[in-house]
């Protein structure tokens, strides 16, 4: 289930261009990407080309 979460990032970037333009959601792409890199390099999988299907698992939803 894909929907929730599409929204709750859709909801971030509309709401930073609204407050902050075009250079808010830029900021919010740069933290987003960041905070990508860091958790993958937690997980020991960069760059994301190499991810083991492994890893990659179906959120649970309640």
């Amino acid at each position: 289930m894909l929907a929730p979460v599409g929204v709750l990032l859709g909801r971030l970037f509309v709401w930073r261009l609204a407050a902050c333009g075009a250079a808010g959601v830029e900021a919010v792409i740069r933290q987003l990407a960041a905070e990508l890199d860091v958790t993958m390099a937690l997980s020991g999988v960069t760059p994301a080309r190499v991810v083991p299907r492994a890893l990659v698992t179906e959120a649970a939803h309640g």
